[in-house]
């Protein structure tokens, strides 16, 4: 099984955004390399990625991230932390997408309430 899961997401403003996901307790930080290689398949360009580590971060301020990829590789200095609200689109995506891949909540740090909320639909 991979570190991780790319999806495609259509923000508020319409726009597309790449969501790296964490699928078990393993950070996909740790697969940057493979993800350079995934991406370079479907972006042609610069293009900010975001990645949900909630699997391997938990519910955390460093839940969510995000970095520049410029087409070929990701632009190191330009991973930071996202401040991303609770009930925000990004959130109800990825609750939508860890209710819809159960397997993977089941390999994470994530306590048992945590994971009762998310297979219950409920936004964290």
């Amino acid at each position: 099984m991979k570190e991780y899961d790319i999806k495609i997401f259509q923000n508020k403003n319409n726009e597309t955004q790449y969501i790296v996901f964490s699928t078990s307790f393993m950070s996909p930080l740790d697969s940057l390399r493979k993800i350079e290689e995934e991406l370079s398949t479907q972006i042609n360009g610069e293009k900010e990625i975001i990645f949900d580590l909630l699997l391997s971060n938990g519910n955390n301020s460093n839940r969510y991230g995000k970095a520049v990829y410029d087409g070929q590789k990701f632009k190191f200095r330009s991973f930071e932390i996202v401040n991303t609200p609770k009930g925000s689109d990004l959130r109800k995506f990825s609750t939508q997408y860890y209710k819809e891949h159960i397997e993977f909540i089941n390999n994470s740090i994530l306590s048992s309430a945590q994971k009762y909320l998310i297979t219950n639909g409920i936004c964290i």
